[in-house]
């Protein structure tokens, strides 16, 4: 996502909160549920170019504004510093 690309990924840890809305979940961990969300990838890729640029631009800001090296650090410390 850093690189602008959205992702498909499985509903597995925190892939949810880290993707947002800026990629693809997949409910099932199957191959017929990785088939169809391939599928619907590939026609944002191709057929809804708009919708492509956003997501490419937002995963990118994603990681930036919520998954940054000082942002992590802050998180951690407010976490585990006593």
């Amino acid at each position: 996502m850093l690189c602008s690309t959205p992702v498909l990924s499985s509903d597995a840890g925190c892939s949810k909160k880290i993707v947002d809305d800026f990629g693809f979940i997949m409910k099932n961990n199957d191959y017929q549920s990785i088939f169809k969300n391939l599928k619907k990838t590939i026609y944002f890729f191709k057929y809804k170019k708009n919708k492509w640029k956003f997501l490419k631009k937002n995963s990118r800001l994603q990681i930036i504004k919520k998954f940054s090296i000082p942002n992590m650090a802050d998180a951690y410390l407010k976490n585990w510093v006593f």
